[in-house]
């Protein structure tokens, strides 16, 4: 399945396609009333004109899907594309850099079967015409060198322009993929938060900050108390509610201070450079407070456990987390709704 953005590109393209193809016909149209060539030579342009409006019309519908664009570029390839080949000169004309951008689109727009036809339908008709051109030289038309120069200097920018503007929308598909792909490797897909590998990166990138800064550095594990009783009672949906419910009222309070992130479960993970102990107690007894005071979905009322560490110059990555998951049992053990300093 193609994602909803991947489409709008895909449709955005298409579209790029279709009026640069009307806009490319009516000015050959044009040139060619103004330079007395005969009127056979607007026949193809005509009827791409009206190939890319029906396209065009087609695409506005409801109903509009890859069928449509199918048709469109089997035209193109099969009917166009010879037209114009033996019309305009054979290869001695622009012929090829059209190929060149038939074949980019066709890449783009089309998926696995699809692009493996038309791709091949090109390349063979292509084939086709080079051989009619070196078998039967006589039925290519054949133009004076000015003509072919005006028409070259004319048609090879307006070419290298619907190429840029394709591959344009191709890199920003690609960048916005790039920023899916690495939105869903850092955050919590419940919550929106940070997840637990990116929560172990800031981790160790605070470490060494620390080290370098010789700066405080505080770890806070907290745990919504009675978590299970959430889910048996009020099923899973409740349980995921206060999550995220959860989740936010800590990211608020925290803001710039620091990074939250989801540890795992019901566990998150608060990191504070460069805050001393005694503040960081405070702010996880606000964070408590605030907790206790807040009604939450379905369940109204729960409380939060919280054991805060600050980390020394001695510390790896396990070793604070160890002990700030173990200052976290020690305010379970405590009774719950408590914040607790370790060692």
């Amino acid at each position: 399945m193609k994602s909803t953005i991947t489409r709008t590109l895909e449709i955005r393209i298409f579209t790029i396609i279709l009026y640069f193809s009307i806009g490319l016909s009516l000015f050959s149209i044009i040139g060619n009333l103004f330079s007395g060539f005969p009127l056979m030579l607007s026949i193809k342009w005509l009827l791409l004109i009206i190939a890319s409006s029906i396209s065009l019309f087609s695409k506005k519908s409801k109903r509009f899907n890859n069928v449509g664009t199918l048709f469109f570029f089997l035209f193109i390839v099969s009917v166009f594309l010879p037209f114009a080949f033996i019309e305009s000169g054979g290869s001695e004309n622009n012929a090829l850099g059209y190929t060149f951008l038939i074949a980019v689109s066709i890449t783009y727009l089309f998926r696995d079967r699809s692009r493996l036809i038309l791709i091949s339908l090109l390349i063979l008709v292509y084939i086709i015409l080079l051989t009619i051109e070196y078998s039967y030289p006589e039925i290519i038309m054949i133009y004076p060198d000015k003509t072919q120069f005006v028409d070259r200097i004319i048609q090879v920018p307006l070419q290298l322009i619907a190429l840029f503007l394709i591959i344009l929308q191709c890199t920003k598909r690609y960048d916005t993929t790039y920023e899916e792909l690495r939105i869903l490797t850092v955050t919590d897909e419940l919550t929106g938060i940070y997840n637990r590998s990116r929560l172990n990166s800031e981790c160790e990138n605070s470490l060494n900050m620390m080290r370098i800064a010789d700066e405080r550095l505080l770890i806070i594990m907290t745990d919504i108390d009675g978590f299970k009783y959430v889910n048996d009672t009020y099923g899973h949906l409740a349980g995921d509610a206060v999550l995220i419910e959860f989740s936010k009222l800590i990211e608020k309070q925290i803001g710039a201070l620091g990074t939250v992130g989801r540890w795992g479960g019901e566990e998150f993970m608060i990191i504070l450079p460069g805050m001393e102990i005694d503040n960081g107690f405070k702010l996880a007894e606000e964070l408590k407070n605030n907790i206790d005071k807040t009604r939450f979905s379905y369940v109204k009322h729960m409380t939060a456990s919280f054991g805060i560490i600050s980390v020394k110059n001695n510390d790896t990555l396990a070793t604070m987390i160890n002990r700030a998951d173990s200052a976290l049992y020690a305010a379970k053990r405590a009774g719950k709704n408590t914040v607790i300093c370790g060692d």
